[in-house]
């Protein structure tokens, strides 16, 4: 018995269909959204700004991470990003968000006291060349004010 002959263009398709198809379970495997806390607290300050569909962050680190009252897991992150204004002029901005995560892993936060604008007062937060240790104790500073915690490990 003989095996038919295949077309010229057949195995260059299978070989792009093979490869099309690994990249898609790949991204399906990817799992969901980023849930780090720094991507987390992109999405606390995406919805307080005026126009969040204007929004594009643009870097932020974690300065402090513990545990909040409950015992839940607790973070002081910046949050570097761009944004327009209404007469469409790109402003860079930097602040300082707290939360917690609930129980059902999402970020938990206070509109009153848990997210700070220091693009004026301290804008090396943003910075990368400040040294992480001075970055840490202001984020220490501010997990005191929210979460009213004792012992907690500093961010890396």
């Amino acid at each position: 018995m003989t095996s038919p002959t295949r077309p010229p263009w057949a195995a260059p398709l299978a070989a792009t269909l093979t490869t099309a198809g690994l990249l898609m379970l790949g991204a399906c495997s990817a799992g969901g959204p980023d849930t780090s806390p720094p991507a987390q607290a992109a999405e606390i300050v995406k919805s307080q700004v005026g126009s969040p569909d204007n929004f594009k962050g643009t870097g932020g680190e974690v300065l402090w991470k513990g545990v909040n009252r409950e015992g839940r897991p607790a973070y002081v992150t910046t949050v570097a990003f761009d944004s327009k204004d209404s007469a469409g002029a790109v402003v860079r901005s930097c602040m300082m968000v707290a939360y917690h995560e609930g129980a059902d892993g999402k970020a938990v936060w206070d509109p009153s006291w848990g997210i700070k604008d220091y693009t004026a007062e301290m804008p090396m937060l943003c910075q990368k060349h400040v040294p992480m240790e001075i970055k840490s104790s202001i984020g220490k500073t501010f997990a005191d004010q929210n979460f009213k915690i004792g012992a907690a490990e500093p961010a890396a």
